[in-house]
């Protein structure tokens, strides 16, 4: 679990959410649904994990204005380790 958390938080802390100028309104009331309150890092596993559950699907990515391709990076790092870490 906690390899799985360094990994995943660590390597998403780059801008994960888009916010296009037509739809600001519905990008921020759907990163809204990730916020964690303890911090940044907590709401970017938030993202991860949520994305992770969808099977790291890009049509969710693209309906959480969440950016794919800030995504697969820890995606490729978790594979990396031991299916025990993971």
């Amino acid at each position: 679990m906690c390899v799985r958390m360094c990994v995943s938080h660590s390597h998403v802390c780059v801008c994960v959410s888009c916010r296009p100028k037509e739809k600001q309104a519905q990008a921020d009331q759907k990163r809204a649904k990730f916020f964690q309150p303890e911090g940044d890092h907590l709401t970017l596993l938030q993202v991860y994990e949520q994305w992770k559950t969808n099977k790291f699907s890009v049509p969710w990515c693209k309906e959480n204005f969440v950016q794919v391709r800030a995504m697969w990076l820890p995606q490729h790092r978790m594979s990396r380790f031991p299916p025990r870490m993971r």
